[in-house]
């Protein structure tokens, strides 16, 4: 972009809103700065400057730098909502263009019509549109003249033109996307099974430490720059053990690895680390924040938690990371264990991955198409899981229309969205049955006894509000002692509090009308069904019915169709297929950017056209293939990235390659901790060797940090 002096003392009106605050904060700058300020008054002064002056130049390439989020929003929430309401009076298929303001495009819609710009990035006061929408008057018509929009999705224009109105689209953007070319999309890399490919010849033959460093180092030496040198042993060991378990060593494991002098000391400080039971604490975090985990969810209404047993789908996603379960067998387990042969009713909490998934808000006083839509939008949910969280495709963008830049058609999510229409998010025991069963009398009594006990209360209470000298009786003093120990007896049952976890179950649940007032949630066991499209995403305008099923850009031979109940089994097993081109690069991908701070592609939940392309694709792919013939195995990952002469660099880069690796995309040196996000959970045990304490767990719970470890993590420390 090329930017041009102004001949002087030539004024030209400001074009927009941010050119008039940065002209205005300019002047106020110059002002303060010529009338000599106070230095803090000037400070400010030029802060301000420096902020608008910033904000200028976003606005200048907002439609180039769009982060993913900004992306999904646009695409999920705005446009369909342009497509339904507005389309039909404002675009190019319109018979006459009202008032001369398109919105099927970017520069139109910012553009406006004859009444001026509809948007102002950043204002939504200031924005027409919103006006319009809103229906506030203020010489702007009522739009739609349909009638008004519900709130939320005011509320959604509102919270995008804060953001800074982010719009992907280019002015040629088809509302329409042409039929899929699927032999022409599946030559697209991350479509394109992965290969092993021979390890690349190098000069510096003794840098590589495993397979991956001759990829790593073969692209250093053909941008002719160097690996930085081996960071000093004090630095690797803490580097490990944050990375691996979240925590810092032992001031003695530092002593002992720095005078270890043995050519395997730092192998076995990576496997007593991998063994250590807060490995699985560590990275079962990481994975808890891809697939969204939470104990509450109130902001979806106010039947969503906290949930008392969501610790439990928590502690088993720990405990089979430190088992190393195969990660195809811990993706099957996740959606379908209950389907599973091999496994019992002690597995159930890892449903938690849908079973404990955000619902919105549903009574049978909502209209039978309000609710309809709001089981719609936690389906979207559960789609956008599998998804971004699973397969690094933005799946939850083709709930409305084709996916406008991926091969995603509507009917490949309404394929997946029939699964979970197919599932009912409930709680169920995670022990057998026949346990359950035998000590439901010992509950029962227990029921009975409460109620006596309580009706006696009732009544010693009533006969001593009218004569207080009246107190219970020695019998009935008696009685209510006998109960209570036979309470506390029976509630000595085994199982008598039943283990619960959240789960889903192969139930169908239909919103069906009544009296025509009102509504029923209508539960059918064993009874999946089909979706239809539902066009432009509304659940009352139904098109043409899809049979569940996989994703077609990810069959080899036409859209793949599940038979087998709901499909959860069917959809588990195709993504976590070896010849499913997508799960191991991306599981791949999020170990190494945790590791490094950034992945080999750099948009970890987007492997599609917007998505960046990876740095190192031989690499990535080398490493997915063998990750899938290691048996899956996440260990054997983590100890071959920790044990690389990659991993082991230095923060400090070598001269040549500070200028030919500014960004250190070539992995030429290891990234500084700050970009590398160091999470929460070594707060305290660093400050703990600060402060003097030899062990972080005896620290007292009021001088930690508000975090949220497992459940018995604290059990046995002083209060």
């Amino acid at each position: 972009m090329e930017f041009r002096r102004s001949p002087p003392h030539q004024n030209f009106p400001p074009t927009n809103a941010t050119e008039l605050m940065f002209r205005d904060q300019q002047k106020r700058f110059m002002n303060a700065f010529r009338s000599g300020c106070p230095a803090g008054t000037c400070a400010m002064a030029l802060f301000a400057y420096s902020v608008v002056l910033g904000l200028a130049f976003i606005e200048v390439g907002v439609a180039d730098e769009l982060s993913p989020e900004a992306t999904a929003f646009f695409e999920s929430r705005i446009r369909p909502v342009l497509v339904k309401e507005c389309h039909e009076c404002h675009s190019a298929d319109a018979k006459t263009i009202e008032a001369r303001f398109r919105v099927d495009s970017r520069s139109g819609l910012r553009r406006g019509g004859d009444s001026g710009p509809a948007i102002v990035p950043g204002k939504p006061g200031e924005s027409r549109l919103l006006h319009a929408l809103k229906y506030t008057g203020n010489e702007v018509a009522e739009m739609p003249p349909s009638g008004k929009l519900a709130p939320e999705v005011i509320a959604n224009f509102e919270k995008w033109i804060a953001m800074g109105a982010p719009d992907p689209r280019t002015d040629d953007d088809p509302v329409v996307q042409a039929k899929i070319d699927f032999a022409k999309a599946r030559e697209f890399w991350s479509f394109r099974r992965p290969r092993r490919y021979a390890m690349p010849t190098v000069q510096q033959s003794n840098w590589p430490r495993e397979p991956l460093d001759a990829f790593v180092l073969h692209e250093m030496e053909s941008a002719a720059v160097t690996p930085a040198d081996t960071a000093a042993r004090r630095t690797l060991i803490r580097r490990v053990s944050y990375d691996l378990t979240g925590l810092p060593p032992t001031p003695l494991a530092v002593k002992q690895f720095v005078h270890d002098e043995s050519p395997d000391a730092y192998e076995r400080v990576v496997d007593r680390t991998l063994a250590s039971p807060r490995y699985g604490e560590r990275w079962g975090r990481h994975w808890l924040d891809v697939v969204r985990y939470a104990e509450d969810n109130t902001n979806m209404g106010p039947h969503n938690g906290p949930y008392p047993n969501a610790w439990r789908y928590r502690d088993w996603v720990v405990a089979a990371l430190n088992e190393d379960v195969a990660y195809d067998e811990f993706v099957v387990r996740q959606l379908a264990t209950d389907l599973l042969p091999e496994t019992g009713p002690e597995d159930l909490p890892a449903l938690g991955l849908f079973g404990l998934g955000p619902q919105n808000h549903k009574e049978v006083q909502l209209s039978r198409l309000v609710i309809q839509n709001r089981y719609a939008d936690d389906w979207e949910d559960r789609v956008d899981v599998v998804g971004r969280g699973l397969l690094g495709l933005t799946l939850a963008c083709a709930r409305c229309h084709d996916h406008k830049y991926d091969p995603i058609r509507t009917a490949d999510y309404y394929a997946l969205a029939g699964v979970f229409a197919s599932s009912r998010q409930t709680t169920g025991p995670i022990v057998d049955p026949a346990l359950v069963e035998a000590s439901e009398p010992a509950r029962q009594r227990v029921k009975e006894l409460e109620a006596e006990i309580a009706k006696l209360d009732k009544e010693i209470a009533a006969r001593k509000k009218k004569e207080p000298q009246q107190g219970a009786t020695a019998e009935e003093t008696a009685k209510l002692q006998s109960h209570r120990d036979q309470v506390a007896q029976l509630k000595e049952t085994p199982y008598f509090e039943v283990p619960i976890a959240h789960i889903l179950t192969e139930e169908t649940i239909l919103v069906e009308e009544t009296d025509g007032t009102r509504v029923k949630l209508a539960v059918y066991p064993d009874q999946p069904r089909d979706l239809p499209i539902f066009v432009r995403g509304n659940a009352g305008n139904h098109g043409t019915v899809v049979p569940r099923g996989f994703v077609e850009v990810l069959c080899d031979e036409g859209p793949e169709r599940f038979q087998q109940g709901s499909g959860r089994l069917e959809l588990a097993r195709a993504i976590a297929s070896p010849e499913n081109p997508l799960t191991a690069r991306v599981m791949v991908n999020r170990v190494w950017q945790t590791h490094f701070g950034q992945g080999l592609v750099r948009s970890p939940s987007n492997f599609g056209s917007l998505g960046e392309r990876p740095t190192h694709p031989e690499l990535l792919d080398d490493l997915a293939v063998r990750f899938v013939e290691d048996g899956w195995s996440l260990k054997r990952l983590h100890r071959e990235i920790v044990s690389s002469a990659t991993y082991q660099q230095s923060s400090v880069a070598a001269d040549v390659s500070r200028q030919g690796d500014p960004d250190g995309r070539l992995w030429t040196r290891f990234p500084p901790a700050s970009p590398r996000n160091r999470a929460t959970e070594g707060c305290d045990p660093g400050r703990c060797g600060a402060d003097g304490w030899s062990d972080w767990r005896t620290v007292p719970k009021r001088r930690r940090c508000r975090i949220h470890p497992p459940h018995d993590l604290w059990q046995g420390v002083p209060a």
